[in-house]
């Protein structure tokens, strides 16, 4: 069904958040890491109020080229005005920050009574994870701090929100399956550069993943 949704304008333009928040007329949303902006733009047209969060000077500055209205900074040093929002979003930032937990916790601070986060991170427990081992692209050393477990991350999240949902999804898995293979083994491996071997591991990673639902490549 993922895959399926993914195919689908504006689905695949959007990513995975979008299909965790409920339109809210006149929302204000915050994405942390918003790079150029593609996510907020979607978000935009659909009627939210969008702002974001970027430090890299260069993804800013084309986001705000774009009419977005943008803080380029780390988040943790963000100066947000004493703004308050219906939704913060961050996707594949969490795993590259020193201290998650507080990260969280600012998030928290900055939402309304019934605001809400949506968020994306590497499942530490996934299928390639187990398979590839040191090789797994999730891992990404130094670049990634923290790639938690989906109990660890349901710890965390339960200690900062009132309520919280973690479940994991299998989008990056031929992705990731490319990746770790490529690097461990220049040339050829198992004729992975053929597309015979990553689809059709592919093809079995989604029929076993009802079986295992928190083996999925990433958690949200």
């Amino acid at each position: 069904l993922d895959f399926c949704l993914r195919q689908i304008i504006p689905f695949r333009e959007i990513g995975m958040p979008v299909r965790n928040i409920p339109f809210l007329k006149n929302g204000k949303i915050l994405d942390i890491g918003c790079g150029s902006g593609d996510f907020l733009k979607v978000m935009e047209g659909l009627g939210w109020q969008a702002f974001g969060v970027e430090p890299d000077c260069d993804a800013a500055k084309v986001a705000e080229g774009r009419g977005l209205r943008i803080v380029n900074s780390s988040f943790e040093s963000a100066d947000l005005k004493g703004q308050k929002f219906d939704v913060v979003t961050h996707s594949h930032v969490l795993e590259h920050v020193l201290n998650p937990s507080l990260f969280m916790t600012r998030i928290s601070d900055l939402l309304n009574d019934h605001g809400k986060s949506v968020f994306i991170v590497p499942n530490a427990n996934s299928f390639l994870a187990d398979l590839c081992k040191s090789n797994w692209r999730g891992l990404e050393a130094p670049r990634h701090l923290h790639i938690p477990s989906k109990s660890g991350l349901e710890k965390m999240v339960r200690k900062i929100f009132k309520k919280s949902t973690v479940f994991s999804i299998n989008r990056m898995f031929l992705g990731n399956l490319r990746s770790s293979l490529g690097k461990k083994k220049k040339g050829t491996f198992f004729g992975y550069r053929r597309w015979l071997f990553p689809k059709t591991l592919t093809i079995l990673a989604w029929l076993l993943f009802p079986l295992f639902p928190d083996r999925g490549e990433e958690l949200v």
